[in-house]
């Protein structure tokens, strides 16, 4: 079974316009709203290839049920935990027009009642299982026990799928997880080795390779993500997989 784990979902607000002039009123062409995460991309992407994953993230205020009712259109059955007495979940705004321009909110602090609430679905997974973590983690006292929640995972044998930045990417990546998901600048400053060519990136992945399978700081696997450049699935030295990145809107 795979889960995935928002603890700062959105609400995706796209707005169209021929241009976006600042400092003057601009009139859409057209809007629509999106459940927006990065776990919950990978919930909502599972659902359309046919496979069933447990979608966990956190809602608070009007907004996140909002968001619920969101995820259940997708097909989704979220498993949403409640955020009391801190505002609600965020809405990031997406202004459409010769350039894309996004203004992404900061979104409630997690409540140390919803830390529970969320450590309660974890326990429930099993060896075998697949833990998606995405998008941004909490900070202080909540960060240290969302990390030894998931040491204490990979223990059992939950097998820890990571896609973050930052502190949060290396301190996981000392777990020695199952597959990590960095982007290019992500992936450098992790490795110190320039990625301006294929043998740096192979480098990189070489590296990671030798620890990870190890259970040292690394990961088993590697997704390379490298924006308009395609992606890179690092599986092990025999199987080495990249997929140009597709025309469309």
């Amino acid at each position: 079974m795979i889960a995935t784990l928002t603890l700062n979902p959105s609400i995706d607000y796209v707005m169209e316009f021929p241009t976006v002039l600042p400092g003057e009123t601009n009139r859409s062409l057209g809007e629509q709203i999106y459940p927006g995460g990065k776990g919950i991309n990978v919930s909502i992407m599972l659902r359309r290839l046919g496979v069933e994953s447990r979608c966990i993230a956190v809602k608070a205020g009007e907004t996140g049920e909002l968001l619920e009712k969101l995820l259940r259109d997708q097909g989704l059955s979220p498993k949403m935990i409640p955020q009391e007495g801190v505002g609600f979940t965020r809405i990031n705004v997406k202004l459409l027009g010769k350039e894309i321009t996004e203004l992404n909110a900061r979104g409630p602090l997690l409540t140390p009642d919803a830390m529970e609430g969320v450590f309660r679905e974890l326990d429930s997974l099993e060896q075998g299982d697949i833990l998606v973590t995405a998008g941004r983690f909490p900070e202080g006292e909540a960060a240290e026990a969302l990390f030894s929640c998931l040491s204490r995972l990979k223990e059992r044998g939950v097998k820890l799928a990571v896609d973050c930045s930052g502190p949060a990417l290396r301190r996981l990546m000392e777990l020695g997880p199952f597959l990590a998901k960095p982007n290019l600048r992500e992936f450098q400053e992790l490795t110190g080795i320039s990625l301006a060519d294929w043998s740096g990136i192979s480098a990189g992945a070489s590296r990671f390779w030798r620890q990870g399978t190890g259970g040292a700081f690394g990961a088993e696997h590697i997704l390379l993500s490298m924006g308009g450049d395609g992606g890179a699935l690092f599986w092990d030295r025999d199987h080495i997989l990249y997929a140009e990145a597709p025309d469309g809107q």
